[in-house]
């Protein structure tokens, strides 16, 4: 028998839910390492004081981390009130902790990479939709992490040509009517 969840009486409600949120994923995720030099966790932050201000501030940084929390590489955020995460890209995070720590990233693409897949199923598990930030902050771009290939060259992006169709149509429109007018 599985006991009930008992709330913190010190937090507020959507306090207690990030954290019990972050204290799920890190449970699931400890079990994982990644990179073989300074083997590195996830670890999500709880959110900072005892109230996230009816959720305002419940967005929690998540993290790679090494057993003594040296040179954390932030690898994106959760947010639970909008139930959703954002994941950063390999290059992203390679570039920041490079210019960060002035010195190169000591895990590597591939191990990154299981490491998204793994994030991304124990984020899924708790039904939280994930993206891709495809740009670092000054031009934050994201994208569903599961998404639609781009169209292959040479075909037309639907909605390009749903554009020129209406627009096509209504000049159309426009000159039969202009001439029926003056004719």
């Amino acid at each position: 028998m599985n006991a009930p969840i008992v709330p913190d009486r010190s937090r507020t409600y959507h306090a207690s839910q990030a954290v019990h949120l972050s204290d799920i994923i890190n449970l699931k995720m400890s079990m994982h390492r990644f990179g073989t030099d300074r083997p590195r966790f996830i670890k999500v932050r709880e959110p900072d004081g005892p109230s996230t201000d009816d959720g305002r501030r419940a967005r929690q940084a998540i993290l790679l981390t090494t057993e003594d929390e040296a040179s954390p590489i932030v690898v994106g955020f959760l947010d639970f009130i909008e139930k959703r995460a954002e994941l950063k890209s390999y290059p992203m995070v390679k570039a920041s902790f490079e210019s960060r720590f002035s010195n190169d990233i000591d895990i590597t693409r591939g191990e990154y990479n299981r490491m998204l897949d793994l994030l991304k199923d124990a984020l899924a598990a708790q039904e939280l939709e994930t993206r891709m930030a495809l740009a670092s902050r000054g031009q934050s771009v994201s994208r569903p992490a599961h998404a639609v290939a781009p169209a292959p060259k040479g075909q037309v992006v639907p909605w390009i040509a749903l554009a020129v169709a209406f627009g096509f149509g209504f000049a159309t429109c426009y000159l039969l009517m202009r001439y029926q007018v003056l004719g």
